[in-house]
């Protein structure tokens, strides 16, 4: 053999054997395909019971996925959770960036999604004002109000128990935040659950094409396969639509002199002037319509998981 081609061949073994060394090791998951990795293996449909299954197949509470090069990392147990999320925060505080969520449906405007930075940071701090342990006794005014009203709805109909916790979550925050009293069917309380409702379909489908290469967000609505413009504008209207009205309608209140006391209204009074109107308008809305799509649907989960536990476990 040359020399040349002998030296090339120690290279090689050499360069391959350093990659195999310095690849990352991943949490266990299904071996995949070539290119497309577990392209197929991705649940669409009842996502928990197919990761608690495979956790249980591969002994393992953290699961892995790679999807055409992107790699997805499931946390299967509480324990894992909160042993990487909140005790590890340092390391994985950031979010994932996608075009589907970040560009073309409107929840970059919630600061739970944003990366780690600047922007995050002021949001984060003006929730936790008003979110925070030492604040939560403020609101208990309007705790009791909202569980008065849904024991006498479970008293009237029992069997409408989830529609019944649904309205006192949605509105007890909608009165927290932006000073509103609603009523059963009011607007508002609608438009988070649609607007939450966009998430869960997003989260549904998996990963979206143009999350995989970007470059199709570039194409217009008309070219074929590029239909996930119109369903993403479909679902921005219904996001947008969150973080909007109800800060408008607040907007509304204070110029006819019967806005009430809540949570916007003591941010914009704390708030510097130091920021344009149209800026500050983007991060209230953005801290506001957060906690109020937040607070209803896992307020509501929480409560609903309860009552389940109750009926399953009646001796406890």
């Amino acid at each position: 053999m040359h020399p040349i081609f002998l030296c090339l061949g120690v290279v090689a073994i050499f360069a391959l054997a350093y990659r195999f060394k310095q690849r990352p090791r991943y949490p266990p998951g299904p071996k995949g395909l070539p290119i497309i990795g577990n392209l197929l293996d991705v649940p669409r449909e009842h996502a928990w019971v197919a990761h608690r299954d495979l956790g249980r197949q591969y002994d393992s509470d953290i699961l892995h996925f790679e999807v055409l090069g992107r790699h997805i990392i499931v946390l299967n147990s509480f324990r894992a959770a909160k042993d990487l999320l909140e005790k590890r925060s340092e390391i994985y505080s950031d979010r994932q960036q996608t075009v589907t969520i970040h560009e073309l449906t409107g929840w970059d405007r919630s600061w739970l999604v944003m990366k780690y930075g600047d922007r995050w940071k002021e949001r984060r701090r003006l929730f936790h004002q008003h979110f925070r342990a030492a604040a939560v006794p403020a609101y208990r005014a309007q705790q009791e109000r909202g569980v008065s009203v849904l024991l006498q709805s479970l008293l009237e109909a029992p069997d409408a128990f989830m529609k019944h916790v649904h309205f006192m979550a949605g509105s007890t925050i909608l009165n927290i935040v932006y000073g509103f009293d609603v009523r059963p069917g009011d607007r508002l309380i609608e438009i988070v659950d649609k607007a939450i409702h966009t998430s869960t379909e997003i989260a549904s489908a998996g990963l979206s094409p143009v999350d995989v290469f970007p470059i199709l967000k570039y194409l217009p609505a008309w070219f074929p396969g590029a239909g996930f413009h119109g369903q993403a504008a479909r679902w921005k209207l219904l996001v947008d639509a969150m973080y909007e009205e109800p800060y408008r309608a607040y907007q509304a209140s204070v110029k006819e002199g019967i806005a009430k006391p809540c949570m916007l209204g003591a941010l914009l009074a704390d708030m510097e002037r130091d920021k344009d109107s149209g800026e500050l308008d983007e991060l209230l809305m953005s801290v506001t319509g957060t906690a109020f799509g937040a607070g209803v649907d896992t307020t509501a989960t929480a409560l609903n998981t309860f009552i389940l536990a109750m009926v399953m476990f009646p001796d406890a």
